[in-house]
C-alpha cells in the first residue's frame, strides 16, 4: 500500500510493527488499510463485522456530515454492538465497546466531528514539546525559551535576503516543512521543479491543446513539467521518479470541463506562448461489476484503467488528489480522506 503525500506516515508490516503503531499509523490502517489486506484472510463474518466500523468511523471523521451520514452511524455502530459479543466472546466487551456502539455518534452531533475534539493533535504537540527539553532542571522554563525562540526565528526569517540561510531556518522552525522550488509561474499554476522541451512533431494530443486554447496556429515551444503547485497543493505525475514509495498522481477532475471524473496524471505541459499549463493524464474508471471493495464500505471504490490512451485537460480542471490502493490487485481502488485537519505526524 502507497499513501499519498498528505499522509506522512508509511506503512508498516503489522505483524511486527503494531505494538508500536501511531494513533495516526492505527487510523489509516483501519480506514484505509485493513479491509483491501485482509479480504483473503478473514472468513466473511468477520470482514463485515470489520467493515462496518470501517464504515462508522469514516463517516463521524468527515469534514461534512449530514443527518443522514449520522443516521448510517449509528446503525453500523450498534451493528458492531450488538455482534461483537457473538464473534468475539462476551469477555472482550468493553466499556470501550460500550462508548463507541451506543454513545459515539450522540458525542459527534453534540461536539462536531471526531477529528474536531480527538487527541491525535494533542499527542503530536506533546511529542514536539518534549523535544524542547533537553535536561531535567527547570523544565517549564526550558518550554518557554524554546517556543520564544521558535516564534523570533520564524518572524526574523521572513527578513532574511539569503535564500540558503533562509531555507534553513525554515526547516528548523517547522515553518516549511513541504518547500518545493518553483521554477515558473504560469497563468494557471506554478511550475515546481526543472522543465525539458518538447517537441510537437507527432504530439498525440496537438490539436487537444489547440481546441482548449481556441488556436489554429503553430503551437510554438512547449516544455514538460512533473510538478506544479496549485494554491497551496502540490500535485505530482506518474512520471516524477523522486517519489517511489507514495501515490500522489491519481485525481479528480471537473467531468464539466474534461469529460473525466478521475485520471492518473502522467506528466505536465507548458504552452510557453500563453503562458498556460496542461495536465496530460490517462483516465480511470470505477469498476463496471462492483463499484466498492467491501458492500459495507462506501469511501473504497474500485478503479480501473479505461485503456492506456493518454488524454490532455487545463489544470484548473484538476479537483483534488485521491488515495490510490493497488496493494491488492484484484481490488485497486481510490479513496478520498475524511478530512485535512486531523492528520498528524
Amino acid at each position: 500500500m502507497k499513501p499519498t503525500d498528505q499522509i506522512s506516515r508509511l506503512p508498516r508490516k503489522v505483524e511486527k510493527n503494531l505494538h508500536h503503531f501511531k494513533a495516526s499509523e492505527l487510523q489509516m490502517w483501519l480506514l484505509y488499510y485493513s479491509i483491501p489486506s485482509l479480504m483473503i484472510f478473514l472468513p466473511q463474518e468477520y470482514l463485515h463485522h470489520l467493515g462496518l466500523l470501517v464504515e462508522g468511523s469514516y463517516l463521524l471523521l468527515s469534514d461534512k456530515i449530514t443527518n443522514q451520514d449520522l443516521q448510517r452511524a449509528d446503525y453500523v455502530l450498534a451493528d458492531i454492538y450488538r455482534e461483537f459479543a457473538v464473534l468475539y466472546g462476551t469477555n472482550n466487551c468493553t466499556l470501550n465497546l460500550h462508548n463507541v456502539g451506543c454513545h459515539l455518534t450522540t458525542y459527534v452531533r453534540k461536539f462536531g466531528p471526531l477529528w474536531a475534539w480527538s487527541c491525535f493533535q494533542f499527542e503530536d504537540l506533546n511529542g514536539s514539546i518534549l523535544d524542547s527539553v533537553h535536561g531535567t532542571g527547570d523544565v517549564c522554563l526550558q518550554i518557554m525559551w524554546m517556543v520564544q525562540a521558535q516564534k523570533r526565528l520564524s518572524l526574523d526569517a521572513s527578513h532574511i535576503s539569503n535564500p540558503i540561510f533562509k531555507t534553513f531556518v525554515e526547516e528548523m522552525t517547522h515553518s516549511n516543512r513541504r518547500t518545493v522550488t518553483i521554477k515558473q509561474r504560469a497563468e494557471n499554476c506554478q511550475i515546481a521543479g526543472g522543465i525539458t522541451g518538447i517537441s510537437t512533431e507527432n504530439l498525440p494530443f496537438e490539436n487537444d491543446i489547440r481546441a482548449l486554447l481556441d488556436i489554429e496556429h503553430d503551437l510554438g515551444r512547449l516544455s514538460k513539467a512533473l510538478r506544479i503547485v496549485r494554491g497551496d497543493v502540490v500535485f505530482y505525475s506518474e512520471h516524477y521518479s523522486r517519489m517511489k514509495k507514495r501515490i500522489a498522481y491519481v485525481v479528480t477532475t471537473d467531468p464539466a470541463a474534461s469529460g473525466i471524473n478521475l485520471a492518473a496524471v502522467q506528466y505536465f505541459i507548458l504552452h510557453h506562448a500563453t503562458n498556460k499549463c496542461f495536465a496530460v493524464i490517462r483516465p480511470l474508471r470505477i469498476h463496471e461489476g462492483s463499484p466498492y471493495v467491501h458492500n459495507e464500505v462506501h469511501h473504497l471504490i474500485r478503479v480501473e484503467k479505461i485503456d492506456n490512451q493518454e488524454k490532455v485537460i487545463l489544470v484548473e480542471s484538476i479537483c483534488e488528489k485521491v488515495l490510490f490502493l493497488n496493494g491488492n490487485k484484484d481490488y485497486a481502488c481510490i479513496a478520498r480522506l475524511p478530512n485535512l485537519y486531523g492528520l498528524c505526524s
